[in-house]
């Protein structure tokens, strides 16, 4: 029988015989070679080409030289012993050799054996796995040396895991490619390319013999691929039809490939006309070893072969193992870990734990290609393994639980359910589920000996392919407090939604729809609303902006009055996908029900690309930090009594004809009349980078200067064209003062300047103080500060961590707001002696900025180079600060500030 034909069931069928015809021999010099020379004939290994017996190699530890029993160079290493003789001893006599052989001779798998008692040690696993067993239960333990029938390939001649990766993502791309010279359309070059990835894996993982699929288009198809489209087609077909109702007539090699039922196959799909070029790109995929890849990493492939366009208009983002288990980890998965660690001795304890994980509901209404599927149905396998592993030990019942035609597994995929608009990943999140279930079985029957067959399949997971914001999830699954919602929905930004997701979102969220409110915040919504009273547990992956600004209120307000608290979330840390051209995001994990009792889980990020640190806290706030349950609200009036309230800059509405460009300045000035009326002009770049600009500041307009100056003559009537030629009716009204700006905010004393947006890197927030005769602009706010006490406030730590936490953005820039920031602030009232020394805080600092005066204000804040005097004054003043916020507690870091703040807030505002 060839290799390729060697199916599990064979090698199964094979070892037993072995097993029989070697029962009772005891003496290791008359039986060794060729003991283990059947034993290779087993997988289809010519021990003469490949094994050496009896090779010399040296004893380190002795000294000496002694010889390995039976040595497979690279792979795998023998040593044997008569019946009844010590196998520790065997053991390190074994490992002694190691010691003396060079690393490319290095095995990854040591046995030891005595003819009736195995041990087998896995050196590429980490620690090293010892797996026992007698020569009766090696069909059980057959998994343990099936890479030598070619069902895996070891860890030692693996590329890395991220090389690995990128290689298996290339392949999908030049499949897709070579592909998209037919005309099919997308739905059937989604069934197409997803039958061809069910059959990659499945030849690479033992799902089907070994190397099948790629010997059937090598011996089957002509090299030009004239009649490859036809041989697949026939292959589909076979696949989908029971053994018993194929005709005998099928080539011999179709017959091979096993019956697999459900809906991979079942779908007749048009003929695809193969090339020459279409075929070789096939077979080089064959090549590749796909049993190496994760399941999890089909998203990555699916997302690789679509354009950057539909990544951008599906808010496709594919997120990593790593971020996908800092889901799942709060969210169940470490309470049941927990529980399983407090059950290790209980028979009773364990079962319960296990019929526990057979009732848990999944539903990841946003699945994509079912990365969290994957992960979660893996792990609850791993998990569902370790406690039957523990029962075998604490029973001694070797097929504890393996009682029915699922052996008595609990976890299954029909407890996995997802909803996806696109059909393509909806396919891969099918295959990629059932590929983990394989991978699963395999594990298991490593383990405990025995495993389901899958084929042909009779159950499988719910992915419905439609609309998650416009579907009722009941059809999905029911609610229940067994329910675990999780998922990553898109992010996908005001500006770049479509209007029909527009029009889904609104219809989601109905009276209580906000402008602000991000795509994401529907299945929000959505979820909420469909667990209704139940228990259930939600996460999502989300844009930083949920827990940011003007979208807190509008998303949390409706979700705390209806009970739910948050129970875990990692604040803002930067998402990374295993895609090539992957998106760049900063994103927050946030979990979140209506159970009760709980300790609350908040992940901090030192480093938003490195390692969270844990803070267990009483409660977590909206605003992802440790705080009371509320939201801030806008104010139509600051809700400190110790500052004073902030407005828009003065707008021009002029056609740039009062704004003086540096280029007319000197014509301008040369004008007497008009050079009376000249103010320096300050926008926001002007106040940030100290740019030169002026404007015309007609507000005491001498008649004789107008008539006098052509100039600003010219000016005014430019300004009133301008203003009538507009379409709003209170522009072209304002023409009647067109010597004027259309709104004048300018104050007649020392004013604080305030950019409207500033960069999020900041330490601080850049605000400047002018003089009365200096004019802001609209892209400015300007407050009323003769003493320089608003100025102390902006410049505080207290306040730019304020600002972050519930301003806007536009983009990633900070976003000042007169009703949602400043009037919010939860300054307390100041005492003369605190206000003095806030101001001359205040004053310090502008002292500091006067020592290096070429510099502007954004190159004077730039964070990594600001001078120490300037860094120092502000530091002095966040001392002082501080302890009008919180008193003598020191505030040290940001969630610091912010849970004061926010403790000042209720206070003030509740």
């Amino acid at each position: 029988m060839s290799e390729s034909a060697r199916s599990l069931q064979y090698l199964r069928r094979e070892a037993g015989a072995f097993a029989h015809r070697w029962k009772g021999t005891t003496q290791e010099n008359a039986n060794t070679q060729l003991f283990w020379a059947e034993f290779f004939q087993i997988f289809g290994v010519d021990a003469k080409r490949v094994v050496l017996f009896e090779r010399h190699a040296e004893r380190l530890s002795t000294g000496g030289s002694g010889r390995i029993d039976v040595f497979w160079p690279g792979e795998f290493l023998v040593e044997q012993k008569s019946l009844g003789k010590d196998l520790n001893k065997a053991t390190s006599q074994a490992f002694d050799y190691l010691d003396g052989l060079p690393d490319r001779e290095l095995p990854h798998t040591v046995v030891v054996s005595d003819f009736e008692n195995f041990e087998v040690h896995d050196l590429s696993s980490s620690p090293i796995r010892v797996t026992k067993f007698k020569l009766n239960q090696l069909p059980q333990r057959i998994a343990l040396f099936t890479w030598m029938a070619g069902y895996t390939r070891r860890p030692s001649v693996l590329t890395g895991e991220h090389e690995a990766n990128r290689k298996a993502v290339k392949k999908m791309a030049d499949l897709y490619d070579a592909l998209a010279q037919e005309t099919l359309s997308d739905h059937f070059t989604s069934v197409f390319l997803t039958r061809i990835l069910f059959l990659l894996f499945g030849e690479d993982t033992g799902l089907i013999e070994r190397g099948l699929f790629a010997q059937t288009i090598r011996d089957r198809s002509a090299a030009d691929g004239s009649d490859l489209g036809g041989l697949l087609a026939d292959l589909f077909q076979v696949l989908d039809t029971d053994p018993k109702e194929r005709s005998p007539r099928t080539d011999e090699m179709l017959l091979r490939f096993p019956y697999v039922n459900g809906t991979v196959f079942s779908e007749i799909i048009p003929l695809t006309h193969f090339d020459r070029t279409m075929r070789d790109a096939l077979i080089a995929a064959t090549d590749f070893e796909w049993g190496q890849i994760s399941p999890a990493i089909f998203g990555s492939m699916f997302q690789s072969v679509k354009t950057k366009q539909a990544r951008r208009e599906l808010g496709e983002h594919y997120t990593t193992e790593r971020d996908i288990l800092k889901t799942l980890g709060p969210l169940f998965l470490d309470e049941l870990h927990t529980e399983f660690s407090a059950a290790q001795f209980s028979v009773q304890k364990l079962r319960l734990l296990w019929e526990k994980l057979g009732q848990l509901k999944f539903l990841d209404p946003a699945c994509g290609c079912g990365n969290f599927l994957v992960v979660t149905y893996r792990e609850l396998r791993e998990l569902e393994l370790q406690i039957m592993e523990r029962l075998q030990e604490l029973t001694g019942d070797a097929q504890t639980g393996l009682v029915d035609e699922g052996l008595g597994l609990k976890v299954s995929l029909s407890q996995f359910h997802g909803i996806e608009i696109e059909e393509w990943p909806a396919r891969i999140a099918e295959v990629a589920l059932f590929i983990t279930d394989h991978q699963a079985n395999r594990r298991m029957m490593e383990t405990v000996g025995t495993a389901p067959e899958r084929l042909p399949l009779k159950t499988s997971a719910k992915i419905v392919r439609d609309n998650a914001l416009t579907i009722d999830w009941s059809w999905v699954v029911a609610a229940s407090d067994d329910l675990v919602i999780v998922g990553n929905p898109p992010f996908i930004g005001i500006s770049l939604r479509t209007e029909q997701q527009t029009a889904d979102l609104q219809a989601v969220w109905g009276a209580g729809y906000h402008g602000s409110l991000d795509f994401v915040t529907g299945w929000y919504k959505k979820a909420t609303d469909f667990v209704g009273k139940h228990e259930s547990r939600i996460a999502f992956v989300s844009t930083s902006s949920v827990c940011q600004g003007e979208q807190v209120a509008p998303l949390w307000a409706p979700l705390l009055d209806h009970g739910f608290t948050i129970d875990f979330a990692h604040r803002t840390f930067a998402w990374t996908s295993e895609a090539t051209g992957r998106a760049a995001v900063h994103v927050v994990i946030i979990g979140f029900s209506k159970r009760e009792g709980r300790e609350k889980q908040l992940f901090h990020y030192p480093d938003i690309k490195g390692v969270p640190e844990l803070t267990l806290v009483k409660n977590i706030s909206p605003y992802l930090v440790e705080g009371p349950s509320v939201v801030v609200r806008p104010q139509s009036n600051p809700l400190s009594p110790s500052i004073t309230e902030v407005r828009y800059g003065n707008k021009p509405t002029d056609g740039g004809y009062l704004l003086i460009e540096p280029a007319d300045y000197a014509s301008i000035m040369a004008d007497s009349a008009a050079a009376k009326y000249v103010r320096p002009f300050v926008g926001a770049r002007e106040l940030l980078h100290d740019e030169p600009r002026w404007c015309l500041w007609l507000v005491d307009l001498d008649p004789a200067d107008y008539k006098a100056s052509p100039l600003i003559r010219e000016r005014i009537e430019g300004v009133k064209a301008f203003r009538l030629a507009s379409k709003a009716a209170s522009t072209r009204e304002s023409a009647k003062t067109a010597r004027l700006f259309r709104q004048i905010a300018q104050p007649d004393t020392e004013y604080l300047g305030i950019p409207r947006h500033v960069s999020e890197n900041r330490l601080y927030f850049t605000a400047k103080r002018f003089k009365a005769e200096v004019i802001t602009g609209d892209a400015n706010f300007l407050a009323d500060d003769p003493d320089g006490l608003l100025f102390a406030v902006i410049s505080s730590a207290a306040f730019i961590t304020w600002q972050r936490a519930v301003g806007g953005r536009l983009e990633s820039r900070l976003r000042f707001s007169k009703l949602g920031v400043w009037n919010t602030f939860p300054l307390p009232a100041l005492t003369e002696s605190r206000r003095e020394e806030l101001i001359a805080a205040g004053k310090a600092i502008l002292d500091a900025r006067e020592l290096t005066p070429n510099r502007s204000l954004a190159a004077m804040y730039e964070p990594n180079a600001m001078a120490l005097p300037l860094l120092k004054a502000h530091e002095a003043l966040d001392r002082i600060m501080d302890a009008a916020l919180a008193g003598r507690r020191k505030l040290v870091t940001e969630e610091d500030r912010l849970a004061a703040l926010f403790k000042l807030y209720v206070d003030m505002a509740c």
